[in-house]
């Protein structure tokens, strides 16, 4: 069987991919991934190193500039030359979703798509729901993270047999790897971390605010902060040169590895934009507690309030310090079994499950695929051409 995947794939898509390729060749199965460019506007990509063992296709060159039209043209050619059996896609509201749902309903082609945002994640009127739905249901099957998507899924009229689990996973194996060598000794001995791109979803500047307020009644734990984004500036400003908050740049896996064994915890304060949150998966395979959002999209799944760490309101006053003191007053023993329980956790969410409920779905797609359901569903599978979302949720 012969299978394409059609994205665009972020760094921390990677080791799912190395690893459902290897899965597949098992099978005797080839995987094809076709990526708009190497530099492509919305997802930081991986280098084209990381990504040198997979056969990929790329539809643009780096500084093409691009449009939907020419997507979806550019698109269909390639597809019609590798001529896949089972097409995979991200979520219709995307180009690539629109243009991969064109294409395998007019040559008779199962498609799988996959996302991680649910029904009340970016509220849209009952015009465009519906509009999704009817193009949703021209879609053989669908992966999604885990059973906390069911009630959006069903929304969008999927049965139970259509919907497969495991989209959000990463290397575990990396993760837990011991660290060898440290070059943060320059760090204090207690520190709460914070990684990733700073902006307004993160809610960095609420977060600031809680530990402003956490130090001036007494707390004791540094805060470290990884990262650069819109809204770097303003934090340092809030930080007002308190030396309990140190500022660091992006940083190499490696480096993370290390920042997530030696912290006290991980927070993520986000607002529901954040529909999943790869960092907690990563520092619970490390063996780390957790204090996240419960706006987080990965919140209802991985985090178990008093058992590998605590969840909060993002938007509510006095919430996260209160984490913080409650983080700061656990005993060394407590600390270990909630760390020891985070890697238990999370043990079920490395690669193998991403390529066996994607594979699973493919299957299932492949034995099921649908002709269209109406005259009306062609004309706007038709018309559809999806677009890039440039909603002010990251800047």
């Amino acid at each position: 069987m012969k299978i394409a995947m059609l994205g665009n794939y972020a760094a921390y898509f990677i080791p799912r991919l190395m690893h459902f390729r290897q899965f597949l060749a098992k099978k005797k199965c080839t995987l094809i991934i076709i990526e708009e460019s190497d530099n492509h506007r919305l997802y930081s990509f991986a280098s084209a190193d990381q990504k040198k063992d997979l056969e990929r296709i790329l539809l643009f060159a780096r500084e093409e500039e691009v449009s939907l039209q020419k997507i979806h043209k550019r698109t269909r050619d390639v597809l019609n030359a590798i001529n896949p059996d089972v097409l995979v896609t991200g979520f219709i509201s995307f180009p690539f979703g629109a243009a991969g749902l064109r294409w395998a309903k007019q040559n008779n082609k199962a498609i799988v798509e996959y996302d991680n945002q649910k029904i009340e994640t970016f509220p849209r009127n009952v015009f465009v729901k519906r509009i999704k739905k009817l193009l949703l249901r021209n879609v053989d099957a669908f992966l999604c993270p885990s059973e906390s998507w069911d009630d959006t899924l069903y929304y969008y009229g999927f049965s139970k047999e259509q919907v497969f689990y495991g989209l959000n996973t990463t290397d575990n194996s990396f993760w837990a790897k011991p660290i060898r060598c440290s070059k943060f000794d320059f760090l204090p001995e207690d520190f709460f971390l914070t990684v990733g791109r700073q902006t307004k979803m993160k809610n960095l500047q609420f977060l600031m605010a809680e530990y402003n307020s956490y130090l001036k009644e007494g707390g004791n734990i540094s805060l470290v902060m990884v990262g650069d984004g819109p809204e770097h500036d303003i934090i340092i400003k809030m930080a007002e040169g308190n030396p309990k908050v140190v500022f660091l740049p992006f940083q190499d896996p490696e480096s993370l590895r290390e920042l997530y064994g030696r912290m006290k915890a991980l927070l993520l304060p986000s607002f529901k934009y954040e529909t999943w949150g790869m960092v907690v998966n990563e520092s619970m395979a490390v063996g780390s507690i957790v204090a996240v959002s419960s706006e987080c999209g990965c919140a209802s799944t991985l985090v178990k309030r008093g058992v590998n760490g605590f969840d909060f309101n993002p938007h509510k006053k006095g919430e996260i310090k209160k984490v913080l003191n409650r983080l700061e007053r656990l005993s060394k023993e407590e600390e270990k079994q909630m760390k020891e329980a985070s890697k238990i956790i999370i043990s079920d969410w490395s690669v193998d499950r991403f390529s066996k409920g994607l594979y699973d779905a493919i299957l299932y797609a492949h034995q099921n695929k649908k002709g269209v359901k109406s005259i009306f569903d062609w004309i706007l599978i038709r018309l559809w051409k999806g677009r890039y979302n440039y909603k002010d949720t990251t800047s």
